[in-house]
């Protein structure tokens, strides 16, 4: 029987935002306590918690629709794109987001990319590893 490890990353991301209309740019930063310094995780997808409170210079007004037009890349030029996968798009507070990050350590940085006139899809398939048994989000209902 072949055992799989199981990592739950706990963390802060700081982001800062370029305004370079019409493709707006936010970096994010991982710090995580919880990983073993000197440890890299490879292809981890992480939470990423998007809202008008959380991420300076962010508007849903600058979206489309379900955040048709975000992407996410490794670097700052958006060339390397990465998969995710939106769970939830809530324009009138938070949304999340997942994103499959290719080497994880403390001080990872990524970027969000909004008003993306070419876009990346959103690839839940791609998001998830191939040998994953299941993926289940647990949201919790209001008030539990």
């Amino acid at each position: 029987m072949r055992k799989q490890a199981v990592a739950m990353l706990v963390g802060t991301m700081t982001s800062a935002i370029s305004m370079a209309a019409p493709l707006y740019r936010a970096e994010i930063a991982v710090s995580a306590s919880s990983l073993v310094a000197g440890v890299e995780l490879a292809d981890f997808p992480v939470l990423v918690r998007i809202s008008e409170s959380r991420i300076q210079g962010f508007s849903y007004a600058l979206c489309a629709p379900g955040g048709a037009d975000i992407s996410f890349s490794s670097d700052e030029s958006g060339n390397n794109r990465l998969p995710f996968e939106i769970d939830t798009w809530n324009p009138d507070g938070e949304s999340l987001v997942w994103v499959k990050i290719p080497s994880l350590a403390n001080g990872t940085k990524f970027y969000l990319a909004f008003s993306d006139t070419s876009p990346a899809a959103n690839t839940p398939a791609s998001t998830w590893k191939a040998d994953y048994s299941g993926v289940w989000h647990m949201r919790e209902a209001a008030g539990t």
